[in-house]
């Protein structure tokens, strides 16, 4: 049984709480991104997970789903384990040649951490200049 709690004094319908459970499709998709190693375009990696063409023009609908979140939460946390233990481990190669090669492997749990929360891997800037 769920408790749901309900505010008397608001005009707004409470939410409706579904257990969502993932899919396989979700399974298998939070296991391609990390197997391609962000190297794969997501829309590929949809496709070979199961997912149609219509779906895959638009990954937002797969990776806000909870479904999804739920299938990516273990892989998250592992990436997430890994950055901490990586920048615990930087000033002991800072003098070493291998800074940088520990650098490079934050900047690719980065990347897959972001993929996986169906977040922009690019660095976009927009430049405002002002004309007189």
């Amino acid at each position: 049984m769920k408790l749901i709690f309900i505010d008397t004094m608001s005009d707004k319908k409470p939410k409706k709480s579904y257990n969502t459970k993932p899919k396989d499709k979700h399974k298998i998709l939070a296991r391609k991104i990390i197997e391609s190693g962000g190297k794969e375009p997501m829309g590929k990696l949809i496709k070979e997970s199961g997912w149609s063409e219509k779906t895959a023009v638009n990954p937002k609908k797969i990776t806000e789903s909870k479904g999804y979140k739920q299938a990516a939460k273990p892989f998250l946390e592992q990436i997430e384990n890994e950055i901490q233990e990586a920048l615990l481990h930087l000033p002991n190669v800072r003098e070493k040649a291998g800074y940088g090669e520990s650098v490079s492997s934050i900047e690719k749990l980065k990347k897959l951490e972001q993929l996986l929360k169906g977040e922009s891997t690019e660095n976009n800037s927009i430049t405002i200049k002002w004309q007189e």
